[in-house]
């Protein structure tokens, strides 16, 4: 009996290290995750106020620079949102296109597809929400 136990034990451990292990690899997974999400909904909100910023500053002017950086900071939110959402966020890339070209695209357009600011405020907020 002290043998079978002797073999046993050492068996039963192995065993529970390796379910506590999982189970803790699932929890930092659970945690990455909500931080990567986290990321993506800050990348998001900050390619909004840097956009009304833009809009605000120059109510007719152009300052291509600060589009083509209005493009980028689109681009990165769309990228980090892709994973982490839940969904392929297509929007923020259109967005990150229509910096990039601003020139070629009426604002009319925007307002069709849902990109024009209040559409894209309304989707970061739900998004916060869930």
């Amino acid at each position: 009996m002290a043998n079978e136990l002797a073999i046993t034990v050492p068996a039963l451990l192995g065993l529970l290290a390796y379910f506590q292990h999982d189970r803790h690899h699932d929890e930092d997974h659970g945690l990455k995750t909500d931080e990567k999400r986290k990321d993506a909904l800050q990348a998001m909100q900050l390619a909004l106020a840097t956009t009304i910023k833009y809009q605000e500053a120059q109510p007719n002017g152009v300052d291509r620079e600060k589009e083509n950086e209005l493009a980028d900071l689109w681009r990165t939110a769309a990228i980090k949102s892709q994973t982490y959402i839940g969904e392929a966020t297509p929007w923020n890339l259109e967005k990150a296109t229509y910096w990039s070209n601003r020139l070629k695209e009426p604002d009319e357009s925007l307002r069709e597809r849902q990109l024009d600011i209040a559409s894209v405020q309304k989707r970061i907020d739900d998004l916060i929400l869930q």
